[in-house]
């Protein structure tokens, strides 16, 4: 072993009983846009470059509406901040099993004066000073202190802050799965209301093709005034149902913007839902989407962890107030300079001419070395121990309390999005099915209505019922596409920053 080895041995060796781990094996997210990988889960995701284009020059998917949310999202942002935290909190908890080590060096300069006379017998000399001259003083120190044993205080206090770390981090993932979610609220609302336009639109020009066919019948004399003025009511009460779609189309798309980042007046296409995106796999059981609810959703998870960081919090509160041994040392060294004015010579009282004055000057210095073991004792009053450990067993009990609350919230969850998810799905397959036949009982208005069998009051019964039918297909669709992403929100496989399917 040579010289630089042995140098770091005993350090090595006192870092490995003390249990001082050789480096944290948990780590905040890279950035407020990312989500927390757990440990064993690969490695860690790095950070989002710090210029990024303002808005993808294509057609905006889901996915690019998502990324827009999560960059500069003040909620993600803030839960980010909050794991960083954990993450510093974590580091100085580490370094309880680290030496304590303090240097310094101290300056002095001592100047005294002393005014006296020489005195020889019934002989003086009054007017003479005796002066010390100044003296300047070095003194480097260095201290270490080394914890060697708190019956696992520290350990305790460690494993709290990773904990809390780690709930931390999988709030900041329920945040990323929260924002997300809510940009598939928004998206799902706006191409609803896209699709609701577009049905008025096709409404509003069927009506007035109406209207057109029966001023041409009216003037012909095949048709009434009754007819016209009902065949206008319909015509006007589609085109208000189209202003109506279009004031609701351009709300929706002002609450996407905004949940994206965009401004109002920003100038771009979102895409939209890709066809074929209807037919979704069968459901699992019920239950077997609550037990993966219960192992994947980050909240719940984040709650276990903090239950974990209040018993490991308790446990040091414990050890706290056990004696602890520690390794301490200290050097010092003090040197200094200093001259002395003296006098001498005045021995025979009649010869005070041969009194004379000298001077000299010391220097050097004094080293001192100490070390040892320190035991130290903490004497708090057995009274502030029990107000302690109230205290941290309350907050460790309410702490339960919630996870068990939030246990049975999460069963109820998936319970009620699995009935929404059937239910809209069900919707859905009925309301293609009734657009089908609206669409064949206008048509078969049109020709009964041509051929003298109907009058323009059925037609316009037809033409409402498949307006009607075209609204009612596009909030099935949506209420479709919002309550798959409230059940994958319920089991907590809310994608966390990539684009979910169909996106």
């Amino acid at each position: 072993m040579n010289a630089a080895l042995r140098r770091f041995a005993l350090p090595l060796a006192l870092m490995s009983a003390a249990g001082c781990p050789a480096q944290a094996s948990v780590d905040a997210p890279a950035s407020p846009s990312q989500p927390w990988v757990p440990v064993g889960a690969g490695a860690y995701t790095k950070a989002v470059p710090a210029e990024e284009p303002a808005v993808p020059s294509r057609d905006l998917t889901l996915g690019d509406l998502i990324d827009l949310a999560l960059r500069d999202n003040p909620d993600t942002r803030s839960s980010w901040q909050v794991a960083v935290q954990a993450a510093s909190t974590l580091n100085k908890a580490t370094g309880a099993f680290l030496p304590q080590v303090s240097v310094g060096i101290s300056f002095s300069k001592q100047y005294q004066k002393t005014d006296g006379a020489l005195a020889a017998g019934s002989l003086s000399v009054p007017e003479l000073q005796i002066v010390n001259s100044p003296g300047v003083f070095v003194s480097p120190s260095a201290n270490l202190s080394w914890m060697l044993w708190d019956f696992g205080a520290s350990k305790a206090g460690r494993d709290a802050a990773k904990a809390g770390l780690i709930a931390a981090n999988f709030q900041h993932n329920r945040t990323l799965q929260g924002v997300v979610r809510q940009v598939q609220g928004a998206y799902f609302s706006y191409d609803s209301a896209r699709g609701a336009l577009a049905a008025a639109d096709a409404a509003a020009d069927l009506a007035a093709a109406n209207l057109n066919q029966m001023l041409v019948k009216r003037r012909s004399g095949l048709a009434g005034l009754a007819d016209e003025m009902q065949t206008r009511q319909s015509e006007l009460s589609a085109r208000l149902q189209r202003e109506q779609a279009r004031l609701g189309f351009e709300q929706a798309k002002a609450q996407l913007y905004e949940l994206a980042g965009l401004p109002p007046s920003a100038h771009v296409t979102i895409a939209e839902q890709p066809a074929g995106t209807e037919t979704q796999p069968a459901l699992a059981a019920v239950d077997s989407l609550v037990r993966q609810a219960l192992a994947t959703r980050p909240d719940i998870a984040a709650r276990y962890a903090k239950v974990a960081a209040l018993e490991s919090d308790l446990k040091r509160t414990q050890r706290s107030f056990l004696p602890t041994v520690a390794f301490q040392a200290s050097a010092n060294r003090l040197r200094g300079e200093q001259a002395y004015l003296t006098s001498s010579g005045v021995n025979n009282p009649s010869a005070v001419q041969q009194a004379s004055v000298s001077r000299y000057t010391t220097a050097g210095h004094i080293d001192t070395v100490s070390g040892g073991i320190a035991i130290n004792a903490n004497l708090t009053s057995l009274f502030a121990y029990n107000q302690a450990m109230k205290s941290k067993r309350a907050e460790l009990d309410a702490a339960k309390s919630e996870l068990d609350q939030a246990i049975l919230a999460a069963e109820h969850d998936v319970w009620m999005a699995v009935d929404a998810c059937q239910s809209a799905r069900t919707q859905y397959e009925e309301a293609r099915e009734l657009l089908e036949v609206s669409q064949k009982a206008y048509q078969a208005s049109v020709q009964a209505r041509d051929s003298g069998l109907q009058s323009s009051i059925e037609l316009l019964q037809a033409q409402q019922a498949l307006a009607q039918a075209r609204y009612t297909l596009v909030d099935a669709r949506s209420r479709m596409f919002t309550s798959a992403a409230n059940l994958a929100f319920a089991t907590g496989s809310t994608p966390m920053g990539s684009a979910p399917s169909g996106g």
